[in-house]
């Protein structure tokens, strides 16, 4: 991840997006892949098209610029409710994490923090959307599989809440709990229920799934079973109604809310 970062800063530094957001931008755009990013986004899932750009970034990292521009179209910068992707969001904090990794690493601390700072946003933005898009699925697994995307990322939170005032986070969420009201009237969103239990369960029993081995990112050296839909499946999850998700909507923020309190008091003691 470390080169990954380095070799992104190398190609456009947040430096250069600082100087000029327009021509940053206008730069980006003109890379080839950028137009195979559009394209490829008309054909996947959400959760699918995080997979193809890690993949992607993972292979190629000069194209981590492009796909941090997209990412960010795509998410803070999105107006549309019909296309809101919560899963954008982290995708992007990684994505800027990473970019963050590599100011570090060149001598760059205000790039650093800036970075950094925005990563967190987004990680923000991504758990109050995203949580109160699982609380819209009737399997209630999916509600848990956010919080632990989140906390999969404590060392990152940790040195953040370590290198910024308490108040930079107050503001940060009333920023994320803004821009979900601003989205409220946004559809159902089925790859967060793919992240339940019922998900994986109906994929097991499907003729054709195919069990591999495959390294876990959350453990060095560990390995973990994933599932491989075979060609044609598709997983159709159920949606509680509408009156009952904005019911279950005032449950989920003031628990997340909570869980970001609880956070910040484990990483500062």
């Amino acid at each position: 991840m470390k080169l990954l970062a380095a070799l992104a800063l190398t190609v456009i530094s947040a430096a250069a997006f600082a100087a000029s957001p327009e021509a940053y931008d206008k730069k980006v755009r003109q890379d080839p892949f950028y137009d195979g990013i559009v394209a490829t986004a008309k054909r996947l899932s959400g959760r699918k098209m995080v997979e193809y750009l890690n993949t992607q970034m993972a292979q190629d990292a000069t194209r981590v610029p492009v796909v941090s521009l997209w990412l960010r179209e795509n998410s803070v910068d999105e107006d549309d409710a019909r296309r809101l992707q919560s899963l954008y969001f982290l995708s992007y904090s990684d994505t800027l994490q990473a970019m963050a990794e590599g100011a570090r690493d060149a001598g760059d601390p205000g790039g650093y923090r800036d970075l950094v700072q925005t990563a967190m946003l987004n990680l923000y933005l991504f758990e109050i959307t995203a949580g109160v898009d699982a609380a819209r699925c009737q399997d209630k697994t999916a509600r848990e599989a956010v919080g632990r995307m989140v906390d999969s990322r404590f060392e990152q939170i940790r040195t953040a809440y370590r290198a910024f005032p308490r108040s930079v986070f107050d503001e940060m969420e009333k920023t994320a709990l803004r821009h979900e009201d601003k989205f409220l009237a946004r559809s159902p969103n089925a790859d967060i229920c793919t992240y339940g239990k019922a998900y994986v369960i109906d994929l097991a029993k499907t003729p054709g799934v195919e069990r591999k081995s495959v390294p876990d990112p959350l453990a060095e050296g560990g390995k973990r079973l994933t599932l491989i839909a075979p060609a044609g499946y598709n997983y159709v999850p159920g949606f509680v109604s509408d009156a009952q998700w904005l019911e279950a909507r005032k449950a989920a923020i003031a628990e997340i809310s909570k869980r970001w309190a609880q956070r910040y008091a484990a990483a500062i003691r």
